[in-house]
């Protein structure tokens, strides 16, 4: 693990590292200075994190911590020690740099509340999202995490099938729902007017989010055409259709050099599920030559309709696999 640690430290360089600190304090500064004081309930830990904060008036870091450390343990367990280790940092930075923030604000007297409350709500949801949409998408573009429910969403794709599309969205829905609920109209000072008006403005922010972190990393498309061309292709098939759950094209292909008859590989997916396929091919061949495209529209079968034939067949090839 120290091993691999040193490793990614070296190839990131100090550039890289200090990009990646730099994300995480946006992050952070979202989070403590914007959301928390905003009584914003947006997704992801951080959201869920802010909403038990607000419910017990503990410190939302005190929950981040918490609930990072325990997802890291299952991770480590269920998904792999590569995995766990691409969201170590992130997972504790992130509640740290939140930490050091309030203390600043502690220290200095500086009510943030009273100072948020007196700001027009929509600039507090969009320059929130602007910070924290930066700061994922910087570490993501460097190959990092910033931890939360990244791992839950892992878990969820590698045991119950659920493409990471698909569980973003429930997870947001139920806590942007869940802050509509709870939404206390008693509180001393609100940015919000209403439980309504907080859920629109959550929803904006979820929103904005996505589109800033794909800007980040990919230049604004969400879907990407990968051409993948290996002789451990029929392993790479397999990695995509039984743990991303996507679906690829064959086509014959011979390498100019090598002038070696293969098979390449071409896979649309969404650009967060890019990166979970550039590992998986890493670890299946690390020579594997691959290129990526921007897909500007992408419609049929596992994007915009899915069938319960298809589904079927997606449980059939796992079981068939599996035995």
């Amino acid at each position: 693990m120290l091993k691999k640690f040193l490793q990614k430290i070296k190839e990131l360089g100090f550039k890289g590292i200090l990009q990646m600190n730099i994300g995480l304090i946006c992050c952070a500064v979202a989070t403590a200075l914007l959301i928390t004081p905003a009584k914003l309930i947006v997704g992801g830990a951080t959201g869920f994190s802010v909403f038990l904060g607000l419910l017990t008036k503990v410190p939302y870091y005190v929950y981040l911590y918490s609930v990072n450390i325990i997802l890291i343990i299952i991770s480590f367990f269920t998904l792999g020690k590569d995995f766990t280790f691409k969201t170590i940092y992130g997972s504790l930075m992130l509640p740290t740099y939140g930490f050091i923030i309030s203390g600043i604000c502690t220290l200095t007297h500086f009510n943030i509340e009273e100072t948020i409350c007196k700001v027009e709500p929509i600039f507090i949801v969009l320059f929130a999202a602007l910070l924290m949409g930066y700061g994922i998408g910087i570490n993501m573009k460097l190959g990092g995490s910033t931890g939360g429910f990244d791992i839950l969403e892992s878990l969820f794709l590698k045991y119950f099938h659920i493409p990471y599309s698909t569980s973003i969205y429930i997870i947001d829905i139920v806590l942007v729902v869940l802050g509509m609920i709870f939404y206390d109209s008693s509180a001393q000072y609100l940015v919000f007017e209403n439980a309504l008006s907080e859920g629109l403005g959550a929803t904006i922010y979820i929103v904005v989010v996505g589109v800033v972190v794909d800007t980040i990393t990919f230049g604004g498309y969400n879907k990407r055409a990968v051409f993948i061309r290996s002789v451990k292709y029929e392993e790479i098939h397999d990695a995509i259709i039984n743990r991303l759950i996507r679906g690829l094209t064959y086509i014959d292909a011979e390498g100019g050099y090598s002038q070696t008859p293969t098979k390449m590989i071409i896979c649309i997916c969404y650009s967060k599920e890019y990166f979970i396929l550039r590992d998986m091919i890493q670890q299946i061949d690390p020579t594997a030559f691959i290129f990526v495209t921007k897909a500007t529209e992408v419609r049929g079968l596992g994007f915009n309709y899915e069938t319960p034939e298809y589904l079927n067949q997606r449980k059939k090839i796992k079981e068939k696999k599996d035995t």
